[in-house]
């Protein structure tokens, strides 16, 4: 008696149908999308750089981040100062995804201030809604002092007569340079 080959192709078949619906599961985000922003004085916008960065395990490094702001700190020979960072991680899961397509679900954490330099890490989401999640990385151009705070030295004679009362000769002071910081 011969084995018969087993039909697995409705197998096949129905996976081939499921990839369709892959997009709509939840999974770990493997990038996320850079806005770099430059701002002038006045707080206009006046250009948007933007990339995309890697995730290691939903997680932005702070290696990463220092790097970027680094990396970013001029523009036009300019230099800025980095004043905010905002993160914006929608984390819908695949049963909210409905809900939150047809208006009925508002989430308001979505979009969220990064207050130190840290490690940033993102919530698992709908695969479809990946390609939103950003990072928004804030410049202004750093500001002009008109009080410099660097160390400057003055030079500032004195007169180092030693021996006053025996010489009247007011050739024989001598005038020493010495400087002075401040």
């Amino acid at each position: 008696m011969e084995l018969e080959e087993l039909d697995d192709s409705w197998i096949k078949e129905i996976n081939e149908d499921e990839k369709i619906y892959n997009k709509f599961y939840t999974s770990s985000p493997n990038y996320v999308n850079l806005y770099i922003t430059y701002l002038n004085h006045d707080n206009s916008i006046i250009h948007i750089k933007t990339t995309t960065a890697s995730l290691s395990n939903n997680v932005f490094s702070k290696n990463k981040l220092i790097y970027y702001i680094s990396k970013h700190s001029r523009f036009h020979k300019k230099r800025y100062t980095c004043f905010d960072i905002v993160k914006y991680n929608i984390d819908i899961n695949s049963k909210q995804i409905n809900d939150f397509m047809e208006g009925r679900y508002y989430p308001s954490n979505y979009l969220t201030q990064v207050s130190k330099i840290n490690d940033i890490y993102w919530k698992n989401s709908v695969e479809i809604l990946h390609s939103i999640n950003s990072l928004y990385i804030f410049y202004k151009p750093l500001k002009k002092t008109t009080n410099n705070t660097r160390n400057k030295t003055k030079k500032q004679r004195t007169n180092t007569n030693t021996n006053a009362n025996t010489n009247t000769n007011a050739n024989t002071n001598i005038n020493k340079k010495t400087r002075k910081t401040t």
